[in-house]
């Protein structure tokens, strides 16, 4: 039966969890941005989080050695880190990075002084007990400024949201205590959901890649997709969770019946200036709409999560985010 019975889903997926908070910024000035707000900020963290420790007694505590930075903390450059699985979309120490950038693509490109700035934050599993260091990661990057001309921000509040209408705000300007997480994001949120009909329209925001060949192919099946969440996602649960791997075979064994009934894609990329190595990098993939059609109501749960988590290549920079589009959904 293809429902969405708990015990129809890998073991490894189900201990999967993950925080999504929304970042907001004050511009200091008038500020215009980079096309792909996603690059830029993923570029910054790394080189500001690089330059963070944590304090002394903190490490002991978490079983961390001295003098290591943020930076290392979320690239788990540790000898006994190793993926579950091998991907060819993985980061230089050859685990996935357990953050996500979420830019908001209807974000204007030009701000005035003292208009908002905000983007999606999505943070894997243990991390979330550096979330004091990441929120002061923020706070250096709004003082080295965003943007162009790298004019300044005040970073006003991170708030954390959950997959219904619960939020949670966890720093806010006018405050010096940061609050713990406390609306953890898990598959089995979304075991209630289910398509209207069989059906379902997802919309490619910012550049996906699921393949080396993607751009000769004008597109990618269901089954591409649906396989590279959810090793994408396992990979995140063994690492960032304390999951174990095991096969995925059986549980997309039915993922090559849904049948792409239109397609809407088109190829893009973009170059992007890393301020980590001062090298240039190309970011690509495809934008816009496509439909598939078939029984797939049984990786409803895996789409949802796939939206917080994103898909194929670049999704630490934001690359591969994509929607559901509502309309496809029965009401509750």
């Amino acid at each position: 039966m293809l429902n969405n019975r708990v015990e129809n889903y890998p073991k490894s997926l189900l201990k999967l969890y993950f925080h999504h908070y929304i970042v907001r910024f004050e511009a200091q000035e008038d500020t215009t941005f980079p096309s792909f707000q996603g690059a830029w900020l993923r570029g910054l963290f790394g080189q500001i989080a690089a330059e963070i420790y944590l304090e002394p007694g903190i490490a002991k505590s978490r079983n961390i050695k001295n003098k290591t930075s943020l930076r290392d903390i979320l690239m788990l450059q540790l000898p006994e880190s190793k993926p579950a699985s091998k991907s060819r979309f993985t980061s230089e120490s050859g685990n996935p990075r357990p953050y996500v950038f979420s830019p908001d693509i209807r974000q204007k490109k030009r701000l005035k002084k003292g208009e908002l700035f905000s983007f999606g934050f999505t943070l894997v599993g243990k991390c979330n007990l550096h979330l004091n260091q990441v929120i002061d990661a923020f706070i250096k990057m709004g003082k080295h400024g965003f943007g162009n001309e790298q004019n300044t921000f005040n970073l006003l509040s991170v708030t954390e949201t959950h997959s219904g209408n619960d939020t949670n705000t966890v720093f806010h300007h006018s405050k010096k205590r940061i609050n713990k997480p406390e609306l953890p994001i898990l598959l089995k949120n979304f075991l209630d959901t289910q398509f209207k009909k069989e059906q379902a329209t997802i919309q490619f925001e910012t550049f996906t890649r699921l393949g080396e060949n993607d751009c000769y192919h004008g597109s990618f099946s269901f089954h591409d997709l649906t396989r590279n969440i959810a090793a994408r996602l396992q990979n995140l649960a063994c690492l960032y969770c304390g999951a174990k791997p095991e096969s995925l075979a059986d549980f997309l064994q039915y993922a090559p019946q849904v049948k792409i009934q239109h397609t809407d894609l088109y190829w893009n990329q973009y170059a992007t200036l890393q301020t980590e190595n001062n090298n240039h990098r190309l970011i690509d993939g495809y934008t816009g709409l496509i439909t598939f059609s078939g029984k797939f109501n049984r990786y409803l749960p895996l789409l949802k999560i796939g939206e917080f988590l994103h898909a194929g290549k670049d999704t630490a920079y934001g690359a591969g985010k994509y929607r559901l589009l509502h309309e496809n959904f029965k009401p509750l």
